[in-house]
C-alpha cells in the first residue's frame, strides 16, 4: 500500500525550491540549474518515501536500468532488488524512519533486460515531509573488478600458504611474523603457531644477529622495495642451512609501507656445488697458467734451438756447397759422367737444403717478432706483394685482379708477408695454364671482421688433405713438379694466428683453389 504519491506536475516545484520547502519563495536561476543538474547528472538521483515507494526519478535510471520514470514511479524498491538482498536492504531503509542517513551501501537491482547491477546508494531522510533524497551509482564494472581482484588474492594466497618449495613469511613493520607457510614450515621446522607474533631473529645465526645483518636487508627492503642475500639459517633441530632471501617491501593503496613479505629458498646443495665448482676452477686456472707458462717455456726453447741448429747449420751447407763446385770445376777432367751427375746432385739437395734452413730461419723468427699493429689499407699491401714476387711471374700472362679490400688492424710488413706467399703460391700452381686467373678479394664478416681471400685456377688439391696444408713442411704435390719447401703456407697461418686470425682453404682438383683468412680485433 502506496503511503504517499506526488504527481508529476509537483516536480518541478520540489526542484526548483533551493531549501526543499514547497512555501518557499521560487528563485528562477536556482530552479533552473537544479532541474538541469537532476536530469543530466549520470548519477541515478531519486526521491521516494519512507515506505520505499519512488515519487521522483531522473533519466540516469534510464539509462542504467532500462524502466522509463512511468515504469517506476508508485513501485516500491523492493520490486527491484535482488532476493538475497531483500533482508540487508530493509535494515538500511528502516534506518529512514529514525532520521538517520545511509552512505555507502551497496545491493543489485534488477534490470529491463533481466540481469542485475551493482547499486552504491547514499540517501538522506528528511522527517519533516516524510520523504527520502538518495543517489545511486551504477558500480557493477568496479564490483566484478573487486571481486575479480579478491577470488585472484584468496587464489594466491592459497597457492602461496600451500606452496612447499619456497618458504613464504610475512613481517610488520615493527620485525613480527605475521603469516608462516608450509614451505616455512618444511624448511624450519617450526609451526605457524609456534612462531606468528615472534621475531624471526630466532631463526638467524647468532652471528648475523650480532652484526644486525638480517635487519639491514629488511632496512634496504624499506628504502628500495626489494633487497636479497645469501645467509645462513638455523631449523627448530638447531641444524643450519642456506638460504638465498628476497625480501620486498608491502604497501597498501595509497603507497605507504605496511611491512614485508620474506621469500627463501633453500640452496645448501647449490652453494655447496658453486663452491666446489669455484674451487675446481681455481685449480683448473693454476693448473693452466702452470702449463701455459711450460708451454711457452718450451716453445721459446724450441725456437731459439731451430733458430741456432739452423744457423749453425749453413756455414758447413755453404762449405759443401763450394767445395764441390770446385771439384766440379778444377776436376772435371777426372771425374766420370756418374760422378759428375751425383756431384751435381750433391749440388742440387745442398741448396735445397739452405732453402730449407733459410724457410725454417724465417718461421723461427716469426716466434720472436712482435707485431706492430696499425691501421692498414690492403690494396697497397697487395700491389707491393705482387711486384715483390715479379720473378716467378717470368713473363707469363697471368690475369691479376684486386677488388675492394676492406681497410684492417695488422702488421703491413708480415701483411705483406702473407700475400707473398699465398700469391707465389697461385703463381705456382696455375704454371700448366694456358691463362692463369688469379684474384684477391675481401669483405666484411658477419662477426664484424675482414676476411680476405686469393683464389685461381690452377691445379687445386683433394680437400681430404686440406688438414696437411699448413704444416711446416707439408707438401701435397711432388717436389720435381712444384718446387718449394712446403713453408710458405705455415708461415702464413702463424703470422696470421699472431694477428688473432684464422685460414683456411677450399679446393676442387684440377679447378683451381683459394686461400681465405681473417685477422682478430686489435688488443
Amino acid at each position: 500500500m502506496r503511503s504517499r504519491t506526488i504527481a508529476p506536475t509537483i516536480i518541478p516545484a520540489v526542484i526548483q525550491q533551493p531549501n526543499g520547502r514547497a512555501d518557499a519563495p521560487a528563485t528562477e536561476p536556482s530552479a533552473k540549474h537544479l532541474r538541469k543538474l537532476f536530469e543530466q547528472s549520470l548519477d541515478m538521483l531519486c526521491v521516494t518515501d519512507m515506505d520505499g515507494h519512488f515519487l521522483v526519478v531522473n533519466p540516469a535510471w534510464r539509462r542504467t536500468l532500462g524502466y522509463s520514470a512511468e515504469e517506476m514511479l508508485g513501485r516500491t524498491f523492493f520490486e527491484f532488488l535482488h532476493p538475497d538482498d531483500m533482508a540487508t536492504s530493509t535494515a538500511a531503509n528502516s534506518k529512514h524512519a529514525t532520521g538517520a542517513p545511509v552512505e555507502h551501501f551497496t545491493n543489485r537491482y534488477r534490470a529491463r533486460d533481466g540481469g542485475y547491477r551493482d547499486l552504491e546508494w547514499s540517501s538522506l531522510p528528511s522527517t519533516a515531509d516524510h520523504l527520502v533524497y538518495s543517489v545511486a551509482r551504477d558500480v557493477t564494472a568496479s564490483t566484478k573488478v573487486r571481486t575479480e581482484l579478491r577470488e585472484t588474492r584468496e587464489y594466491l594466497d592459497n597457492i602461496l600458504e600451500s606452496s612447499t618449495t619456497f618458504s613464504i613469511i610475512g613481517i610488520d613493520l615493527d620485525g613480527r611474523i605475521l603469516s608462516w607457510n608450509e614451505g616455512a614450515r618444511r624448511h624450519y621446522g617450526y609451526t605457524a603457531k609456534e612462531v606468528v607474533g615472534r621475531d624471526p631473529s630466532m631463526l638467524y645465526t647468532p652471528e648475523d644477529v650480532a652484526s644486525g645483518a638480517a635487519r639491514s636487508l629488511l632496512d634496504e627492503s624499506y628504502r628500495n622495495g626489494v633487497a636479497k642475500g645469501d645467509f645462513d639459517r638455523i631449523r627448530k633441530d638447531g641444524s643450519w642451512f642456506v638460504a638465498g632471501v628476497v625480501i620486498t617491501r608491502r604497501d597498501d593503496a595509497g603507497g605507504h609501507p605496511i611491512g614485508y613479505l620474506l621469500m627463501s629458498d633453500d640452496i645448501t646443495e647449490k652453494k655447496r656445488a658453486q663452491d666446489e665448482l669455484a674451487r675446481l676452477s681455481g685449480r683448473l686456472e693454476e693448473r693452466v697458467r702452470d702449463r701455459t707458462a711450460e708451454l711457452e717455456t718450451t716453445n721459446a726453447e724450441l725456437e731459439s734451438f731451430a733458430y741456432t741448429v739452423s744457423h749453425d747449420l749453413r756455414a758447413p751447407l755453404r762449405a759443401i756447397d763450394g767445395f764441390v763446385g770446385i771439384m766440379l770445376e778444377d776436376h772435371a777432367s777426372e771425374l766420370g759422367a756418374e760422378a759428375r751427375d751425383l756431384m751435381n746432385d750433391v749440388v742440387s739437395n745442398a741448396r735445397r737444403m739452405g732453402a730449407l734452413i733459410d724457410d725454417l730461419l724465417s718461421f723461427s723468427r716469426l716466434g720472436r717478432q712482435p707485431v706492430q699493429r696499425r691501421a692498414v689499407a690492403m690494396e697497397p699491401i697487395v700491389r707491393t706483394a705482387w711486384e715483390n714476387i715479379g720473378a716467378a711471374v717470368d713473363g707469363r700472362e697471368i690475369e691479376f685482379s684486386v677488388g675492394t679490400l676492406p681497410r684492417c688492424s695488422a702488421d703491413p710488413t708480415l701483411m705483406v708477408q702473407v700475400f707473398v706467399n699465398l700469391l707465389d703460391n697461385a703463381v705456382k700452381f696455375t704454371r700448366t695454364r694456358a691463362q692463369a686467373s688469379i684474384s684477391v678479394a675481401g669483405h666484411v664478416g658477419e662477426d664484424g671482421l675482414p676476411v680476405y681471400s686469393v683464389s685461381d685456377n690452377g691445379v687445386g688439391f683433394d680437400m681430404a688433405y686440406v688438414d696437411k696444408l699448413f704444416g711446416v713442411f707439408q707438401r701435397l704435390h711432388r717436389a720435381d713438379e712444384y718446387e718449394g719447401t712446403g713453408a710458405g703456407l705455415a708461415i702464413v697461418q702463424r703470422i696470421v694466428r699472431r694477428h688473432g686470425g684464422r685460414v683456411w682453404a677450399t679446393a676442387v682438383p684440377g679447378k683451381g683453389a683459394a686461400f681465405y683468412f681473417t685477422l682478430g680485433d686489435a688488443e
